[in-house]
Order: structure tokens, then C-alpha cells, then sequence
């Protein structure tokens, strides 16, 4: 009994910083070999330089494993994709004004293929730090110091815990109802 259902996941390109993450439409039945055929076609990474990572682990070629059992892939998980894109005619023309959407089916037959393409390149972020400064103000700004030393302790925890465990899943999402 195979589940045919779908899921959307977004890839990311190495290669190219600051690029907008590609979707991805995926069966949930897909074997790992299907996803990085499918994830070749539209990065358009040749297979043999194509390096697909979820969650710090490399997704290999493989017909008996399912992807999304696997790597517990959810709806909108994001997969790094490494590697150099093939230049192409197509792929040295600059995107359409407006954006555009190009559904291609994979030679695998395992993923239906989503790619849409931005009107423009997005502006230039500022610096990180200025974000994290700036959240940080509006932070204080709007809470009470007891509530503003509360939130920066839980924080300041949060991202110990995650460099000192990078691996483990628990600590790469927040529950809301907790009480800090």
C-alpha cells in the first residue's frame, strides 16, 4: 500500500548565495534516488556533482529506502543542495519580469518538479547582527526588563543548546506552550 500524497520541500543552492529557495513537489512514496533525480532536474546540478543534504546527512542513491521515512522529511522541510549548476542556454538568460511558474515531471517519475522564478533579485539583507541588534531593541523596548532578561536567558539557552548538540532534532524546535 503506497502513500501517494505530496509534500513540498525547498531546496537550497550552495552555489548560488542568496538565491531564493527553489519548492520541490514530492511524492511521499518517492525512493532517495527519485528525490535526487527529481532535485537534478530542477537545480539543474548534474547527478554525478550533485550533493543533497538534510539535516547534516547525505542523501544517497538508493531505490529500497523512501525519502520521506527516511529523513523525516515534513511539508516545507529545506534540503541544501551542493554542487555547480550545468551552464545552459536556458539557465544564462535572465528571469522574466514578472514570475513564473514551470511545473516539469521527473525522468524518475517519483516528483512532480515546481520551479518558479523571481521577478527580481531580493535587495541586499543588512548585516545579521544589525537583525539581531534591532529585534533585541524592539525586545526591550516593548517588555518590561524582567520580561526582556527572561526572553534573552531562554535565547541565549536555546542557541547554547544547539551548538553544543547540532544533531538533535529536539533542540531545533520551540514549544510554544512552555512557559519562558
Amino acid at each position: 500500500m503506497s502513500d501517494d500524497s505530496t509534500i513540498t520541500v525547498h531546496l537550497t543552492v550552495t552555489a548560488k548565495p542568496g538565491a531564493p529557495r527553489v519548492p520541490l513537489s514530492l511524492k511521499k512514496s518517492a525512493t532517495c534516488t527519485e528525490l535526487r533525480n527529481a532535485t537534478s532536474v530542477t537545480t539543474q546540478i548534474p547527478l554525478d556533482a550533485l550533493k543533497l543534504i538534510v539535516r547534516g546527512r547525505l542523501i544517497a542513491n538508493d531505490d529500497t529506502k523512501i525519502a520521506v521515512q527516511e529523513f523525516k522529511l515534513e511539508e516545507g522541510s529545506v534540503l541544501h543542495c551542493m554542487g555547480k549548476p550545468s551552464s545552459t542556454p536556458a539557465a544564462s538568460t535572465p528571469p522574466a519580469t514578472a514570475s513564473a511558474a514551470a511545473p516539469v515531471a521527473s525522468a524518475a517519475g517519483g516528483a512532480t518538479v515546481t520551479t518558479t522564478t523571481p521577478a527580481a533579485p531580493p535587495a541586499t539583507p543588512p548585516a545579521a547582527s544589525n537583525n539581531i541588534q534591532a529585534a533585541l531593541q524592539r525586545l526591550r523596548q516593548s517588555n518590561s526588563p524582567s520580561a526582556f532578561q527572561t526572553a534573552v536567558t531562554t535565547l541565549q539557552k536555546m542557541i547554547a543548546n544547539i551548538v553544543k548538540n547540532p544533531m538533535e532534532e529536539k533542540y531545533r524546535r520551540v514549544k510554544k506552550q512552555n512557559a519562558a
